[in-house]
């Protein structure tokens, strides 16, 4: 019964995705070298050096790819984040100046507060 890659690498005791992970992110020539042994291994017959080298290097390139270095530290493009900076402010304006013209903020309308001009009248004595 053949195996598969999953299920040969828990017979080796090895977390497969673990490994998976680790191998993608070597160097593929790296890896193939890791992985290589470990394919020899395997119970079920022997293979030769070339043979594991062969099955190593034509599972390595399976392996999801890891971006280049060059995409890795490519500058993250701010520019969607200073629109939206610059269009909430836009609107945080726009509604404090309604809220002005329409009377509802003290300085609107030439409008002084009726708690601002009580708080400066001189209080009223009673008879």
């Amino acid at each position: 019964m053949p195996l598969s890659v999953l299920s040969a690498l828990a017979r080796l005791g090895v977390d497969p995705r673990e490994e998976a992970a680790r191998l993608a992110a070597l160097p593929e020539r790296v890896a193939v070298e890791a992985l290589a042994p470990m394919i020899a291994r395997l119970p079920g017959g022997r293979l030769d050096l070339s043979d594991t080298h062969g099955i190593a290097s034509r599972l390595i390139k399976l392996l999801p790819q890891r971006p280049s270095a060059a995409v890795r530290h490519r500058p993250l493009n701010r520019a969607p984040w200073a629109i939206v900076w610059v269009i909430s402010a836009v609107l945080a304006g726009a509604g404090i100046l309604g809220l002005a013209a329409n009377g509802e903020l003290p300085f609107g309308k030439d409008r002084t507060s009726a708690a601002v001009s009580r708080s400066l009248a001189p209080p009223q004595v009673q008879p």
